[in-house]
């Protein structure tokens, strides 16, 4: 049973300014209170408000994705509008380790992205993998990538660092040793922005 049509209809409009102490009505298979149907009203409310507000958010994203080029190193270029910088892939992956894929950012004048970055091009839109926005492919694949965002897992132990990665099979932040040869790299170029 919808419980949107529920407070919709005219009569439960007219029971809901009756006080219910005790009453109890229909609400699905089992028996709910007005306060538990209102209740869950407004959280189906609240969840299509944040369902909307995402859906906005991954347009502006997407829209900001711009101008594919090619540079004369061999990577792809595609120039995001929101954060101002170029994202700078490679035409085919390579599992590196963090070191590795640090130094080959840098080689460029290039960085890895930090966590916030690389979770900002997941698209969780998707029904299957690689989730992430169509204009990363094929340069990003269903693969971890590296970030720049270090942790601590240990406080006891000296080596205790590791660095966040992005899993594009899933959509998911996890957590590598920095020198397994384990996940790729997509760069960022940024921009000096004159004001």
């Amino acid at each position: 049973m919808d419980i949107g049509r529920i407070l919709e209809n005219k009569e439960f409009k007219m029971i809901k300014q009756i006080p219910l102490v005790g009453i109890l009505l229909f609400s699905g298979c089992g028996l709910a209170t007005h306060e538990e149907i209102v209740e869950q009203f407004e959280a189906e409310q609240e969840a299509e408000r944040l369902a909307e507000e995402r859906k906005i958010e991954l347009t502006k994203i997407r829209n900001s994705l711009k101008n594919r080029t090619f540079a004369s190193n061999g990577h792809s270029k595609i120039y995001d509008e929101l954060l101002n910088v170029n994202w700078v892939g490679d035409n085919s992956f390579t599992a590196v380790s963090f070191y590795k894929a640090k130094f080959e950012c840098e080689k460029y004048g290039y960085r890895l992205p930090t966590i916030q970055e690389l979770l900002r091009i997941v698209d969780y839109d998707k029904t299957s993998a690689p989730f992430v926005f169509d204009e990363f492919l094929p340069y990003i694949l269903d693969k971890t990538y590296w970030t720049s965002t270090t942790y601590h897992y240990n406080e006891q132990s000296s080596d205790n660092e590791k660095q966040f990665v992005v899993s594009f099979n899933s959509g998911i932040i996890l957590g590598n040793e920095q020198d397994s040869n384990s996940s790729g790299k997509i760069c960022i170029e940024d921009f000096n922005t004159l004001k």
